[in-house]
């Protein structure tokens, strides 16, 4: 997951594998999380801000 340019109007929360995320070529970095395994909410909250492939 990585969360960009926080507290701005482009605030983002993408998703994706390592290899989708690397394209990314806009916004500043401000959190890059590698989450563990997943329960119920948390791959249903994962997967709805997953990058389209």
């Amino acid at each position: 997951m990585l969360l960009s340019d926080l507290g701005t109007e482009e605030e983002r929360v993408v998703s994706g594998t390592l290899d989708e995320l690397s394209h990314i070529d806009s916004g500043y970095v401000h959190a890059f999380i590698l989450p563990a395994g997943f329960s119920g909410m948390e791959e249903g909250a994962f997967e709805r801000r997953r990058l389209p492939h």
